[in-house]
């Protein structure tokens, strides 16, 4: 009996050993619009209520494929991104590291924006006397993150888990994407 589980143990192992026998995950067309940049780009924005402007710097972005096949992992595309906020700053850069396996699901810091795969979407919406079409929503708990392909994230309004007693509501004013 016991050989035949080591054989039934090791055929499980073996069968998913190299990158053509798993599945590939990729980012979708869609996440490849709205997320990904250049290093350099970089979004401004403004929370008129609190008076306060934060920039958004995306300062290094690395797309690969990672083809590891084992029971545990698929190959799968990733993307690993490091920004930097003006007023956010912690004297730290914020990493956020983003799987094709997840359909391009971003979580991380709160002040730089969370991402869904299955966002609803928004037929236009003005951010500050900017019209934008198709617009991904995007919300966890209270917090609302707006995305729009081309720009990325044009409208962000959320909480910090140390402060939740101040709301930010923060509409981008100006963009440059590399």
């Amino acid at each position: 009996m016991k050989k035949y589980i080591f054989v039934l143990a090791l055929l499980l192992f073996h069968s998913c050993e190299t990158p053509s026998d798993c599945a590939e995950y990729y980012f979708s067309e869609k996440f490849m619009d709205i997320v990904p940049a250049s290093a350099g780009s970089y979004w401004i924005y403004v929370d008129t209520t609190l008076n306060i402007t934060d920039t958004i710097t995306l300062l290094s972005q690395i797309l690969l494929f990672d083809d590891k096949c084992t029971p545990a992992h698929n190959p799968q595309e990733v993307l690993k991104q490091i920004y930097k906020s003006s007023f956010f700053r912690d004297d730290t850069s914020h990493l956020f590291t983003l799987y094709g396996s997840g359909q391009g699901d971003l979580f991380g810091d709160y002040p730089i924006g969370i991402y869904f795969s299955h966002a609803d979407i928004l037929d236009s919406l003005n951010v500050h006397g900017v019209w934008y079409e198709n617009v991904s929503l995007c919300k966890i708990q209270e917090n609302t993150f707006y995305w729009s392909s081309d720009v990325g994230l044009i409208k962000r309004d959320f909480t910090l888990w140390d402060n939740p007693d101040t709301t930010y509501c923060f509409n981008m004013i100006e963009h440059h994407r590399n």
